[in-house]
């Protein structure tokens, strides 16, 4: 499943999966809102989902989707790679980020798969400088914060 509020984004997105012999989408939102419910409908093995959205942003949408249906893997899309949003996109339940410039489209395929659960390959980076998808366990965590001297 698919939800972004660009169509021209979910269009192209579409376009990219169909090329994938094992991956089908199944749906399209242009909102949090819609893609909580299209989620419960269709119940897709991923939904790929972009942060930035009306109605209900995609970190809580993403939360709503893992509460509810915790065999669905969500895979956030971003244009941004900063650790602020990598540790609010652990706390949603997401399964990945992939950044929106860096997207072939066999990186997606990972998260399709029954064993949705694994990370993508070991020849996917794991860093936020957008060279493919990057499971949220290995994102870097953000910097602890020194405590007070007292």
């Amino acid at each position: 499943m698919l939800a972004d509020d660009h169509t021209v984004v979910r269009q192209g997105l579409r376009t990219l999966l169909s090329a994938e012999p094992d991956l089908e989408v199944v749906a399209e939102a242009e909102n949090g809102r819609q893609a909580v419910d299209l989620a419960g409908r269709f119940r897709p093995q991923v939904v790929i989902m972009d942060i930035a959205m009306p109605v209900l942003n995609g970190l809580e949408a993403t939360r709503q989707i893992t509460r509810s249906l915790p065999s669905t893997k969500v895979l956030m899309l971003s244009s941004y790679a900063n650790e602020e949003y990598l540790a609010a996109l652990h706390q949603t339940g997401a399964a990945g980020y992939l950044l929106k410039h860096t997207a072939p489209p066999s990186c997606f395929a990972p998260f399709a798969k029954p064993a949705a659960a694994t990370p993508p390959p070991a020849s996917v980076p794991p860093s936020p400088n957008g060279s493919a998808t990057q499971p949220l366990s290995k994102a870097p965590a953000p910097p602890a914060r020194k405590a007070p001297d007292s």
